[in-house]
Order: structure tokens, then C-alpha cells, then sequence
């Protein structure tokens, strides 16, 4: 969300959907994370455009409440489809996203394997064209919507890949309470436990907006 210079307040609803869609992925298809990441990183991106659309006309304070929906609703879908979910006793994971590799090996380079992967992906979008167009209707929004970027279309970029790219590293995440043998539940994904995302959305916003000319 730092690229369109906007803070979301939900994003914890994409954080759980990753870490769920791992557990449930495994639970009902016996399935690891090797598979599921990428079901999972699809899924958030979905979701993401799924809300981010009829919202698209919304920006600064107005959309922050509008995201809030997304982190009041979490725990009430969770606790709802208790037979998917778990529930309150949440869902265990089992399965290493390695197998036959020592757990302690998988907490430290799974995590950083995905986190070097979704950094590179990053760059390589920010010098993209498409990457570009985002920057530009955020630092000089009139001149983007000379040439035909909306701010619309930017916020729903953005906040569909900034949607993935949570779910994504919820997946991975995961994959650490397996190693650690703790349970996927609704508190582990509460807005309390989203307060230091949205510190870092805000001053991220802030730095970048400071800066308009550097994009």
C-alpha cells in the first residue's frame, strides 16, 4: 500500500487467508506448502480485487474505515465456518514445506528463500512499465490522468498486489508453526496483532509522499 501512498487498515483478513488457506489446503487435499503457496498467493489477490473494486473511489481516511470492515469481519468468519476453520481450537499444520530436511534448517531458509523471491519480484515490477504508471498517478496524479491513469486504477492495483504479497507471506509463515507445533486460531490474526503493519504502512506513506519527485 506504501506505492499508492494510502494505509489499510484489513490487511489482517489477507494475512489470515494465507495462513488458512495453507492448513485447510493440507487438511482436506493432504497437500504441503510447495503447493499451497501459490494457491494462496492467488486467492489473496482475488480477494484483494474482489474488495479493493467497489471501493476504488475511496482514498485517505475514508478508505482506512473501509478496510476496517475486513478486520472486524476476520474473526466472525473464522469462528463461523468452524468445520473449514477449527474454530476457536484453530487447525494444526503438519507437514514440512521440505520434506526430508531438518526442521530448524526450514524455519530460517524457507523464510528467507520467499522473502529474497518477493523482494525481486518487487523491483523487477518497480522498473516495469506498469510499476511505473502506479508511481506516477501517486507523485503527479493530474499528469497520470492525462495520459489515462486513473487514481482508481492505481488503488486497485495496488492494494490486489499488496493483498497477494500478504497472503503470500502469511503461506510462508505457516510453514514456522509446523516447526514450532502451534495452531492456526482466530486471535493469531486479530487486529492487536496487525497494530505494527499498519505503523509501518503509515510511516512508509509518509516517507514516500515526502518524497514525491524520487519516483
Amino acid at each position: 500500500m506504501r506505492y499508492g501512498g494510502e494505509v489499510s487498515i484489513g490487511h489482517s483478513f489477507f494475512v489470515a487467508l494465507g495462513a488458512y488457506t495453507v492448513a485447510i489446503v493440507e487438511h482436506q487435499f493432504g497437500l504441503s506448502l510447495l503447493v499451497s503457496l501459490p494457491i494462496a498467493t492467488a486467492l489473496g489477490a482475488a480477494a484483494g480485487f474482489v474488495f479493493a473494486f467497489p471501493s476504488r473511489r475511496l482514498s485517505g481516511i475514508y478508505l482506512a474505515v473501509a478496510t476496517m470492515a475486513l478486520a472486524l469481519a476476520l474473526p466472525e468468519i473464522l469462528i463461523g465456518f468452524e468445520k473449514i476453520t477449527g474454530g476457536f481450537q484453530g487447525l494444526y499444520i503438519a507437514l514440512d514445506p521440505v520434506p526430508g530436511v531438518p526442521k530448524a534448517l526450514q524455519r530460517y531458509y524457507v523464510a528467507l528463500a520467499v522473502l529474497g523471491l518477493m523482494c525481486l519480484a518487487l523491483a523487477q515490477f518497480r522498473r516495469s512499465p506498469q510499476g511505473m504508471a502506479l508511481l506516477m498517478a501517486r507523485a503527479q496524479p493530474r499528469a497520470a490522468e492525462a495520459i489515462g491513469i486513473t487514481g482508481s486504477w492505481a488503488r486497485i492495483s495496488i492494494f490486489t498486489l499488496s493483498a497477494a504479497l500478504s497472503s503470500c507471506w502469511s503461506a510462508r509463515s505457516s510453514a514456522s508453526m509446523a516447526c514450532r507445533c502451534r495452531p492456526l486460531w482466530p486471535a493469531a490474526h486479530s487486529s492487536h496483532w496487525c497494530r505494527p503493519i499498519w505503523r509501518m504502512q503509515v510511516i512508509g506513506s509518509r516517507s514516500s509522499m515526502g518524497s514525491r519527485s524520487s519516483w
